[in-house]
């Protein structure tokens, strides 16, 4: 069954207001490698850390038990409860009617029509990122919680829910120091090697923006559009990276102003000249290749583009910090997720 036969089986099962949690991966893949650049920063429309605490994300109630559930048809709140939908994993669901359009729904709150919990689901992408390999992380499951999940199946899961995830994550506007780093470092991808930039909030160790390039050389284009993503969320006041040769190009097309306010201050670290280096953002990237190392390379570009947004996602909101005393950066960032995925929390 092709991808557009299954799209049309579920409208015609459930209409087509089917919940966005039920992105197919293969819609994904295709999507993510029309991309040439894939970015992890700030776009669309961005909120403050004080209004991204809406107790009513879409049609999702569940934080908020005074709050109707939203009918996905006609968008109305005259909702009432009817009934519970058994399910074999993830117990009994609420199911809502609307009073509008005598719809019958469950709201989606991120894992719609998945055989596993949540809880399960969330278990499986963390110790993913804490460096469990997939069948790793089959084994562990089926010695201690007696579940069989494909390997596929959690690399399905890790796919599907940083693409979502990256794209609730770019709404958000986090507070950041202003002290921006910057580094490349090279991924291996189906026997060639590609090339990952990383923006770096120095003072809250908050990765602002990614970009991943399926060429081993980059140009000052590459980093025009890394760092534009990275001045999109906030106007740093230094900003510090190594002496590449594309650097400066870049770093005058982005960050030069003749205006005193808007000056940013360029700490070039020329480890020849001064024999310093750039330890921070090497720390980040020895974290990253502690997960991608024992891979021995990714086998195609747009899941490498997934696997390491959701990665990313992972360090910003999950991973403590010793730096901090187990703070995640997030929470440095001042970014407090209380109706946010149960992912993220």
């Amino acid at each position: 069954m092709t991808s557009l036969q299954k799209s049309r089986r579920i409208e015609k099962k459930y209409g087509k207001y089917y919940p966005h949690s039920s992105i197919p991966i293969s819609k994904i893949r295709s999507e993510i490698r029309r991309s040439e650049v894939g970015t992890f920063g700030a776009r669309g429309t961005k909120m403050h850390s004080e209004a991204q605490t809406s107790p009513q994300s879409g049609n999702n109630p569940s934080e908020n038990k005074k709050l109707s559930a939203q009918c996905p048809r006609c968008k109305s709140y005259k909702t009432i409860k009817k009934g519970l939908s058994k399910t074999l994993n993830r117990g009994n669901q609420q199911r809502n009617i609307c009073k509008e359009c005598k719809y019958s729904f469950i709201v989606d709150k991120g894992f719609w029509k998945m055989k596993f919990s949540e809880a399960k689901v969330n278990q499986a992408i963390d110790t993913y990122f804490e460096g469990l390999s997939l069948r790793k992380v089959r084994r562990n499951f089926h010695r201690y919680s007696e579940l069989k999940v494909s390997h596929q199946s959690i690399l399905n899961w890790i796919h599907k829910y940083s693409y979502l995830m990256k794209q609730y994550v770019e709404t958000l506007e986090p507070r950041l120091s202003g002290h921006f780093m910057t580094d490349e470092t090279m991924i291996r991808c189906n026997g060639k090697w590609h090339n990952l930039g990383v923006v770096f909030d120095k003072h809250t160790r908050y990765v602002v923006a990614t970009r991943y390039s399926e060429y081993e050389y980059i140009s000052a284009e590459d980093n025009i559009k890394l760092w534009n993503e990275a001045k999109q969320i906030k106007r740093p006041y230094k900003f510090s990276s190594d002496s590449h040769i594309t650097y400066e190009e870049a770093f005058k097309k982005v960050f030069y102003s003749r205006y005193k306010k808007d000056f940013v201050e360029w700490n070039k670290i020329n480890c020849a000249k001064t024999g310093q280096f750039n330890f921070i953002m090497e720390r980040l990237f020895n974290s990253l290749k502690e997960r991608i190392k024992i891979m021995r390379g990714f086998k195609a570009g747009w899941s490498a583009k997934l696997v390491l947004d959701g990665y990313f996602i992972w360090y910003n909101f999950i991973r403590p910090h010793q730096t901090f005393n187990g703070v995640t950066p997030s929470k440095k960032a001042q970014l407090e997720l209380n109706y946010a995925p149960s992912f993220l929390r």
